[in-house]
C-alpha cells in the first residue's frame, strides 16, 4: 500500500488536491484509493474539506465514485493531469570541460517526456542547506505538483532530501535507493576482448576520479571494486595477467570534505605522463580507460611525447553514442559505447514503476554499453 503522509497545518484547499490528485496518479488508472475514512486519518482531514477536493477531482476527470464500490483514479487521470518532471543534476558536470554525453542525455530526457506528455524541468541541485534545490521548486515537490525528480550526480544529503520528500527519485551518476548505473563489466568485458584480439598482454585500467562531488561522499573502496573486479575477471577469463601497478588514477590527491581538484581532461593527461616517464620496459601494450574525457587528457598527452595510439600503445576507452569528443582519435583507438538515450529510458522506466506503486529498496539497474 502507498504511504500517505499528512497535510501540514498550513496548507491550501489547492495542496489537498494537488496531493490526491498525485495519489492517483502515482497508483495509475482504474486503480483504487483508500476509503474516505482511511484518506481523512491519514491526510489529517475533515470529511466535509475531503469532500470537496474530491467533487472537484471528479470534475477534472482525475477521481472516480463508484457506488458502494469506492474511490479510483479516473480511466483518464494521465490524459487529465499535469505531468511534471524534474531532472536534478549535479551543477559540476556544466563546468567549462564538461562532457557533452550530460548536454546528450539532457535532450533525451526532454524528447521522452515530451512524448508522454509530461512537463519537464531541469533544476541544479546543491549539497549544501536545508533544500537542495530552488525554494519554489522545493515547495511543488512538498505540495505534490512534482511527478518524480531524476538525479544526475546527486549525492547523499540531496538524495536523502528527495527520498524523503517521498517523490519518486531515481538516481544517475550519484547517490540514492535507485540508481541506474553504467555497466562495468561489460565495458570491462568487451574492452579486453579487444586488446586481446590485438595481441596485448600488459593491459592497464586507466579511472577517474568525479570532480562535481565532494570527497566524503565518494566511495573510493567501492569505486575500485565497481571497475577493478571486472576488469581482474575479464583478464583472467582470457588468461591474461594482472598488473596492479598499471591501475592509474590520481585518487591519492583526495581530501576529505574538499571536491577534486582535476577535471577527468587534467586526470588522464597527468596518469598518461607519469605512466609513459617510466623506462619503455614497464609500458604497458595495451589501455582501458574508464571515462570519455579521461581519454582525452590521456590521449593529448600520449601525442605531446611523440607516443602514437594504435601503433606505440592499443588503447580502448568508453564513450558516449552522439558525442563527438574522441573525433581526433577515432581512427587510433577503438571504442565501448554507451548511448544517453539507453539512460534516461531506464530512468523513465523506473519512475513509471514507481507510479504504479512498486517499491524499490537499494536497487542497482545496470545499462548495458552498444
Amino acid at each position: 500500500a502507498m504511504e500517505i503522509t499528512p497535510l501540514s497545518r498550513q496548507s491550501k484547499p489547492d495542496a489537498l488536491r494537488d496531493r490526491l490528485a498525485h495519489l492517483a496518479l502515482a497508483l495509475g488508472p482504474d486503480a483504487k484509493l483508500p476509503t474516505i475514512a482511511q484518506l481523512c486519518s491519514d491526510l489529517g482531514v475533515s470529511n466535509n474539506t475531503l469532500g470537496r477536493a474530491l467533487k472537484d477531482l471528479e470534475g477534472q476527470g482525475i477521481i472516480e465514485r463508484r457506488n458502494g464500490v469506492g474511490l479510483f483514479a479516473a480511466k483518464t487521470v494521465r490524459e487529465n493531469l499535469a505531468r511534471c518532471v524534474v531532472l536534478a543534476c549535479n551543477p559540476g558536470f556544466f563546468g567549462a570541460a564538461h562532457s557533452p554525453f550530460w548536454d546528450l542525455l539532457v535532450e533525451e530526457a526532454r524528447a521522452r517526456a515530451s512524448q508522454q506528455n509530461e512537463t519537464f524541468e531541469m533544476h541544479f541541485a546543491h549539497d549544501f542547506g536545508p533544500e537542495p534545490v530552488a525554494a519554489s521548486v522545493a515547495q511543488n515537490i512538498r505540495d505534490g505538483k512534482i511527478l518524480g525528480v531524476l538525479g544526475v550526480g546527486v549525492y547523499d544529503q540531496a538524495a536523502a532530501w528527495f527520498e524523503s520528500q517521498r517523490v519518486p527519485f531515481i538516481s544517475f551518476a550519484g547517490s540514492g535507493t535507485v540508481q541506474v548505473l553504467l555497466d562495468s563489466a561489460a565495458f570491462c568485458d568487451l574492452a579486453i576482448e579487444k586488446l586481446a584480439a590485438k595481441g596485448c598482454r600488459k593491459i592497464a585500467l586507466w579511472l577517474t576520479v568525479p570532480s562535481h562531488c565532494p570527497i566524503n561522499d565518494w566511495d573510493t573502496e567501492q569505486h575500485e571494486i565497481e571497475w577493478l573486479a571486472p576488469f581482474r575477471a575479464a583478464l583472467q577469463k582470457r588468461d591474461l595477467p594482472f598488473h596492479a601497478d598499471l591501475v592509474g588514477s590520481e585518487a591519492h590527491r583526495l581530501r576529505v570534505g574538499e571536491l577534486f581538484p582535476f577535471s577527468a581532461h587534467q586526470q588522464g593527461f597527468e596518469i598518461a605522463r607519469q605512466v609513459f616517464s617510466r623506462p619503455r620496459a614497464q609500458w604497458p601494450d595495451g589501455i582501458v580507460i574508464s571515462e570519455d574525457m579521461l581519454a582525452v587528457g590521456a590521449l593529448t598527452a600520449l601525442r605531446h611525447s611523440e607516443i602514437e595510439p594504435g601503433r606505440d600503445v592499443e588503447v580502448v576507452s568508453h564513450a558516449n553514442a552522439g558525442s563527438n569528443v574522441l573525433f581526433a582519435f577515432e581512427n587510433a583507438i577503438e571504442t565501448v559505447q554507451f548511448h544517453p538515450r539507453d539512460i534516461a529510458l531506464q530512468m523513465f522506466s523506473l519512475l513509471d514503476r514507481a507510479l504504479g506503486g512498486e517499491r524499490f529498496q537499494n536497487i542497482q539497474f545496470r545499462v548495458q554499453p552498444r
